[in-house]
């Protein structure tokens, strides 16, 4: 299953699994972990195999939508949310629910056979808005788990300060993971951005950047201050450009979107 990774930063994140409110032994789709390989293109060359293979149309009805709400600065459970589920064609509802107490929400979503494109969204007072947008249409129980990262606006701002930038409330953050056709993430990858205010991206240690050009090994970007609007967002991983995913920035939210070739 596809589930949201724990990015494990030093300083900003704290350690996957159990204990500070983290996963603990529950064992539904845990958005506190992450697969701790990550793929050196350089070195590897990255499975690429599935890039540009469409992915399947096709949904079993019901389908299994599950994952956890984070703060992702040391990744804590983030309960009570209210969670939605939106189609990202024209925003509209498919099915809101109310995360545990350990952030763990799970719905089945009528389908009618076909695979929808939806984001994910979670909102809590004191927390940021939290989006996530699938690189694709969800299209079977394994690949349906994923969550939603809604840190408050007091740990955005570590991300922010890290890269000497101030945070804008009327813009939005946006968390670019890269990912091979085998779910490790890929490093030495680029993100361009036309409206982001500054692209950043994280170093081997897991750490924002201001001097980085290309992924370290968590093969993670973050775009900073991008303004209400679609986001276009082209990466690059070697040769291989990767498919585009329409999303939307949103006042003073943190969008999730992880990418796949």
């Amino acid at each position: 299953m596809r589930t949201l990774p724990c990015l494990v930063l030093l300083v900003f994140l704290g350690a996957c699994g159990g204990g500070g409110g983290g996963g603990g032994d529950d064992e539904p789709p845990d958005d506190a972990r992450r697969m701790d390989a990550a793929i050196d293109i350089t070195e590897l060359s990255g499975d690429f195999t599935c890039a540009g293979t469409a992915w399947p149309a096709t949904a079993p009805d019901p389908l299994s939508v599950t994952g956890r709400v984070t703060d992702p600065v040391g990744m804590m459970n983030v309960g009570g949310a209210a969670v939605e589920l939106r189609k990202t064609t024209d925003d509209s509802l498919i099915v809101t629910g109310t995360a545990a107490t350990n952030g763990i929400f799970a719905f089945n979503v009528t389908t009618a056979g076909a695979a929808i494109p939806l984001y994910r969204k979670a909102t809590l007072s004191g927390h940021l808005d939290g989006y996530t947008y699938d690189p694709y249409a969800p299209f079977d129980g394994n690949h349906s788990g994923r969550g939603i990262y809604a840190p408050t606006a007091a740990n955005r701002a570590t991300y922010y300060a890290a890269a000497g930038v101030t945070p804008d409330p009327t813009k939005a953050t946006v968390l670019v993971e890269i990912f091979d056709c085998i779910d490790l993430q890929v490093y030495g990858a680029t993100v361009e951005a036309p409206t982001a205010g500054k692209v950043i991206y994280f170093d081997d240690s897991g750490v924002p950047s201001g001097s980085a050009t290309a992924t370290g090994s968590p093969g993670i970007a973050m775009l900073l201050n991008v303004p209400p609007g679609p986001i276009d967002i082209t990466v690059h991983a070697g040769s291989v450009v990767y498919r585009a995913v329409p999303i939307t920035s949103r006042a003073n939210a943190f969008i999730y979107t992880p990418r796949l070739p």
